[in-house]
């Protein structure tokens, strides 16, 4: 028995060197984060036949370029999927590339800030790294429905890895613009950043260092910075008739509830679900690393992350009750996960400092390192048997799998070769319209502007996609749109509804969905 578990062991103890110099090695690490990312670029940009809901108003909104799209949103994501698609074309293979290219960037940022956090300790960075991948919420979920929280992660990387160059010895002006550069851009990728920033500030007057170093003139050449790259965005905003502000009890889901309930879905969904999603990396290291739970440290002067972790606890607690305040404010009862995203990102970052802070030694902190790099890879393995194999067996909307080869064979042979497209959900439009350069996309949603005008459009078709649940109604609803909408007169005739039925890019099933449309070949009105 004895000689089986050796021999059972030896493999196990030959991994724990290997994944200690995984995570010790910068070039090691970035490959093996590019394996995972080109993993999953090939799948979301080749294997994919449509887009993500995120991905599909990114479509619709990016058809021009404006200081400000959606009220809801900022336009930095946008920016990025204009010239993206400017070279690329508007194609799964071209959103892919923008969201594995920020993943990169923010684990680059998240690397490079722990790094100087820990005095130049690559063993913390590769395990804020691998913790963020090996946790459910950085792991799974940001490859799966996410485009301006993408960039809104990335911003609040780069933002600490800016705190740790203003907080060194040399730091000059340079770092403190970097600092008015990363607050710009995050205002840039979603509005919820100003309550993150002002988290990491409070956290920062924590840090001995960064207090003295915010009390300084350079401080003003940073805002300064931050309130050039927003003013623009922040006159479109003042032109416009309404603010995020008034839809944010419909955003936050405001309803009477019972005082108990709406305190537990508070208390839920915008402190526990966070924890939750990056629980994994966290247990991890608390079960391979003895005294990780335990509260304090040995303190020592060889101990550089210190500062460091207070900061990111400080930062975290403070932007959880800020969205709380926030969200009881404007009668909200529940937060979706992505709203505390920022605030989980950070705590990978200080379990890792706290890990390494611990001095275990090289086997310890290789046990660590193997449980992280087993569970990222379990995670990869299983999105990616998720998205190729499972969901287009179980989903209900099947974005990514949709037979649009199948539709635009059809659509085509009913006369429409390009020019309007208009759509009540976008869902199954915006795949069409990629198929369709220099045509345009018409969102029949209230209160939704038209974007490009029909002179512009590269045809004379009208194509009008309908409601797949309820196409019949759907119809009979297009002619007082189209009039009031797109100027077009009253047709002779109703146009007649048509059918396309494909079957869903799946590797095991046969499953199909059905395309309903309207078509005027000539078009009609201002639909051409």
């Amino acid at each position: 028995m004895t000689a089986i578990a050796f021999w059972l062991r030896r493999p196990f103890d030959r991994a724990l060197p290997a994944a200690r110099a995984l995570v010790a090695s910068p070039l090691a690490l970035a490959l093996a984060v590019a394996l995972l990312l080109g993993l999953q670029l090939a799948i979301q940009g080749a294997v994919f036949s449509g887009f993500p809901r995120d991905e599909i108003e990114s479509i619709f909104w990016g058809q021009g370029w404006a200081l400000g799209y959606d009220i809801q949103q900022p336009p930095l994501h946008n920016w990025i999927a204009g010239l993206t698609t400017a070279g690329l074309g508007v194609t799964p293979l071209a959103f892919a590339l923008i969201r594995m290219g920020t993943i990169a960037l923010m684990l680059l940022f998240v690397w490079l800030g722990t790094r100087a956090a820990a005095g130049g300790d690559r063993v913390a960075a590769g395990l804020a790294v691998l913790g963020l991948l090996a946790s459910v919420m950085f792991g799974l979920q940001i490859f799966l429905n996410l485009t301006h929280t993408l960039t809104l992660l990335c911003a609040v990387a780069f933002c600490f890895w800016t705190l740790t160059r203003v907080a060194r010895p040399e730091a000059g002006l340079g770092a403190y613009l970097l600092v008015g550069l990363g607050l710009g851009l995050g205002a840039l990728a979603k509005y919820s950043f100003a309550l993150v920033a002002l988290g990491l500030l409070i956290g920062a007057l924590t840090h001995p260092i960064l207090r003295r170093r915010l009390i300084d003139w350079r401080t003003l050449a940073a805002l300064a910075v931050a309130g050039l790259i927003v003013t623009p965005h922040g006159l479109w905003l003042r032109g416009a008739d309404h603010t995020v502000l008034a839809e944010m009890p419909e955003l936050l889901h405001a309803a009477p509830l019972p005082p108990l309930q709406r305190a537990w879905d508070i208390l839920r969904t915008g402190w526990i679900d966070p924890l939750a999603g990056v629980i994994v990396p966290l247990a991890l290291l608390a079960l391979c690393l003895p005294g990780f739970v335990k509260p304090g440290l040995p303190t020592s002067a060889g101990d550089p992350s210190r500062p460091w972790r207070r900061l990111l606890i400080v930062a975290v607690v403070t932007t959880l009750a800020l969205v709380t305040l926030v969200t009881l404010a404007a009668g909200g009862n529940r937060l979706r996960d992505h709203y505390l995203m920022p605030a989980a990102l950070l705590l990978p970052i200080w379990a890792a400092l706290r890990a390494t802070a611990l001095r275990r030694g090289a086997p310890a902190e290789g046990r660590a390192a193997f449980g992280l790099c087993a569970a990222a890879a379990l995670l990869a393995a299983g999105l990616a048997l998720a998205m190729t194999v499972i969901r287009p067996l179980t989903c209900d909307r099947c974005l990514t799998d949709l037979p649009v080869d199948r539709w635009e064979q059809a659509v085509r042979e009913a006369g429409f070769d390009g020019g309007t497209l208009v759509s009540g959900s976008l869902d199954n439009a915006a795949a069409l319209f990629t198929r369709f350069p220099g045509s345009r996309l018409v969102w029949r949603a209230p209160g939704v502007p038209l974007r490009g005008d029909g002179a512009s459009t590269q045809g004379e078709g009208c194509l009008i996609v309908l409601d797949p649940k309820r196409p019949e109604a759907d119809r009979q609803s297009l002619e007082g749109w189209l009039a009031e909408h797109l100027e077009a007169p009253t047709p002779p005739a109703p146009p007649p509804l048509l059918q396309a039925e494909g079957r869903l890019r799946s590797v095991l099933g046969n499953r199909t969905e059905t395309l309903y449309f309207v078509v005027y070949p000539q078009g009609i009105g201002q639909c051409r």
